[in-house]
């Protein structure tokens, strides 16, 4: 009879985590007027994470009526900012979530500032940026979601992340976790909160990251988007020049290690603007680090494969036109996610919209719908499906805004191919074209961008077809097959393509880099992905140049390239039966074998 009454009244009692909360974690909260219970950080009450380094932490809970534990949705701001940018939606606390900000280690008032660290100097000694480090930064979230499921305030198998720019690359790495912490020296061990409860990222929302930050700031023209298997390589590529304004951003308003901390970000920026060869210790070293702990595409590659998991799912979105990470970074990402883990969700949804300079172009504004959608699903239980793979085209003078297209697989988007051929040698130097155009096209320059049609000079050019009938629409990378005589292991190849109008005008597309080897040898490479329509009368143009200043280092030294038996191919959504459009031809590897572990059509 006792027995019995305890369980009635236990069903009448509320459960953890309702009822007005005074404060969280230290935090003082209060009530808003909407009922949501914000408890705002500030300097005099911060969150040690996991090694005792004080976090400025915003939490918002759903209003004293609704009962807990709550689904956790995770926050991450970009480079250079804090919480207040971190793009977080209180509003969704409404929505029966509980919504997390907070301002990254090295930056604001964690850490970064020189009154944050006076707060509190034992805790900021070593409380430097650590470049999102799966070790470091990642795990702060990771702590942070586990103190707060000890207070039973959230599910701990219900964590949603998301965040733009360095938060996407935090967002990626975290999904790629999923359900384990890496240590200090690199071990990966099981995720579970303090008090021992086990914890799981359930899903991921990368906005316009990186998951190959190498390749984002010094791309090496290595990667293929059709290949399953797409690793940096061996040698270190071109310099974006972006990279010096990152740095300054970073010491402006955030703590770099000082000599001898790791990792040393100032001692990395010097040896990178020493340029080429960058075949010594110390930037072997750097390359190591960078995709070992800063890179979710390597995250479980130095592990046994019978010890992989398959990430968390994701839907990743990234602009087309953003000049610091573009799509090919989850592009690849996902292509090697889903050859390991047939079964994993990870969709993309690639437009011309919201990034990094030159993004920000028109393009459809449903992403917030897409991103409250997939959360509802995977850490609520609503019902639904994955988008896949959605891409809409960039719409600039005269090429309108096309789609959405949907397809399950990347390969799905593009079942025909524009292709040129052209075996006369062409050779270009390291001056580059003309200075002015490199300008013209600058990460500062406009989303549209529509010059006068010129051919420069020093430069290999290549026309495509001109569209004609309805024209062709491109969606995916423009590759190259050449064979190449390089006079100097220091050179380099930029390559943009080009949209030349009957007017006589022309439209900036894309572009891409390679760092190719000295002497002669069959190349494919390809320029980063875009979705272009080609309208009737246009053609393509694609030029190869050894200089494309202010976008990015020139090399050091001189050098020269003669380019002959070239072939282009452009990706199509038109189907071989069309005009212009021709069956794609088999794949190719880097060295233009045919290429054997290629994305498959349904994947």
């Amino acid at each position: 009879m006792f027995a019995a009454a305890l369980a009635f009244f236990a069903l009448l009692a509320p459960r953890a985590g309702a009822a007005q909360v005074s404060s969280v974690l230290g935090i003082p909260c209060t009530t808003q007027a909407n009922g949501v219970q914000a408890c705002i950080g500030d300097t005099a009450h911060r969150v040690k994470s996991w090694d005792g380094v004080p976090l400025d932490v915003n939490i918002w809970l759903p209003p004293a009526s609704q009962n807990g534990p709550f689904p956790l949705l995770a926050y991450h701001h970009g480079w250079g900012g804090n919480k207040g940018g971190s793009g977080a939606d209180p509003n969704r606390a409404l929505d029966g979530y509980a919504v997390l900000s907070y301002t990254a280690r090295g930056f604001g008032e964690s850490c970064g500032s020189a009154a944050s660290r006076a707060a509190d100097p034992a805790g900021c000694a070593r409380g430097w940026i650590h470049l999102d480090d799966a070790r470091y930064e990642a795990r702060d979230t990771q702590t942070l979601a586990g103190r707060l499921a000890d207070l039973k305030l959230v599910k701990s198998h219900r964590i949603g992340v998301t965040g733009t720019s360095y938060g996407g690359g935090t967002s990626f790495i975290l999904a790629g976790l999923k359900n384990r912490i890496m240590l200090p020296d690199g071990t990966l061990k099981r995720w579970r909160s303090p008090n021992g409860k086990k914890m799981k990222i359930r899903a991921a929302v990368p906005l316009w990251g990186w998951s190959d930050l190498a390749e984002s700031l010094m791309p090496a023209g290595n990667t293929l988007d059709y290949l399953v298997d797409n690793p940096y390589g061996q040698r270190i590529g071109v310099a974006k020049q972006y990279q010096g304004l990152l740095y300054s951003v970073g010491a402006g308003s955030g703590f770099y290690a000082p000599p001898g901390g790791s990792p040393d970000i100032t001692g990395w920026f010097a040896r990178i603007q020493q340029g080429e060869p960058y075949d010594d210790a110390l930037s072997r070293s750097i390359l190591q680090e960078i995709q070992q702990y800063h890179s979710a595409y390597y995250l479980q590659e130095l592990i046994p494969r019978r010890k992989q998991i398959r990430p968390a799912p994701i839907l990743a979105y990234n602009s087309w036109i953003d000049d610091l990470f573009y799509a090919d970074e989850p592009l690849r990402y996902r292509t090697l996610v889903k050859d390991r883990f047939p079964r994993a969700e990870f969709s993309l949804l690639f437009a011309a919209a919201a990034g990094h300079p030159r993004a920000g172009g028109p393009s459809p504004t449903e992403l917030a719908a897409q991103t409250n959608e997939f959360f509802d699903r995977h850490l609520k239980g609503f019902a639904g499906r994955p988008l896949g793979i959605r891409t809409y085209t960039q719409a600039c003078n005269g090429s309108p805004l096309m789609g959405p297209f949907d397809t399950r697989s990347w390969r799905a988007q593009t079942p025909g191919e524009v292709r040129a051929s052209s075996p006369a040698p062409q050779t270009f130097t390291s001056a580059g074209g003309d200075p002015a155009v490199a300008a013209a096209v600058s990460v500062l320059s406009p989303a549209c961008n529509t010059r006068p049609a010129t051919v420069e000079p020093n430069t290999a050019t290549y026309n495509l077809p001109t569209a004609i009938g309805n024209g062709y629409t491109m969606i995916g990378s423009p590759t190259v097959s050449a064979r190449l005589a390089v006079s100097s292991s220091n050179a380099q190849i930029a390559a943009r393509i080009w949209d030349v109008a009957p007017d006589g005008t022309q439209s900036f597309i894309t572009r891409g880099a390679l760092r190719p080897q000295a002497g002669t040898n069959r190349v494919v490479f390809q320029l980063h992905a875009q979705g272009w329509h080609f309208a009737p009368g246009h053609f393509p143009r694609i030029q190869l140049l050894g200089r494309d200043v202010p976008y990015q280092r020139a090399s050091n030294g001189t050098f020269s390239i003669t380019a002959s038996e070239v072939q282009i191919r452009l990706p199509v959504r038109q189907l071989p039966t069309a005009a212009q459009v021709q069956r794609p031809l088999a794949p190719l590897d880097r060295d233009g074998s045919i290429a054997r572990r290629h994305e498959l059509a349904g994947s």
